[in-house]
């Protein structure tokens, strides 16, 4: 569709492409990272979230503020995700 083979391109220089994607709708992500992590099927899973560090700019342009933090420190600095992800294992 973009007019050239981006997607051989790019795996024959070794760029991973995700074979499962999981959307967590709005911002807060905690539990469903978690619950994605305990169900991981065998592949790469890409998981989006709405990571954000706690600023006074974050605090006044966004009502979900507190939500996004919390996905930051569970994608940079909880280890939750490493040990769930761990546990899971290779697959």
């Amino acid at each position: 569709m973009v007019g050239f083979p981006f997607r051989q391109l790019a795996a024959e220089e070794g760029v991973i492409f995700p074979d499962h994607f999981v959307y967590v709708r709005g911002v807060g992500s905690r539990r469903a990272v978690e619950r994605a992590l305990m169900d991981l099927r065998p592949g790469v899973t890409e998981l989006y979230v709405h990571p954000a560090i706690d600023t006074a700019e974050l605090r006044s342009c966004s009502p979900d503020w507190a939500g996004r933090v919390d996905d930051h420190d569970l994608v940079t600095g909880h280890s939750t995700v490493r040990s769930l992800a761990e546990r899971a294992g290779p697959r």
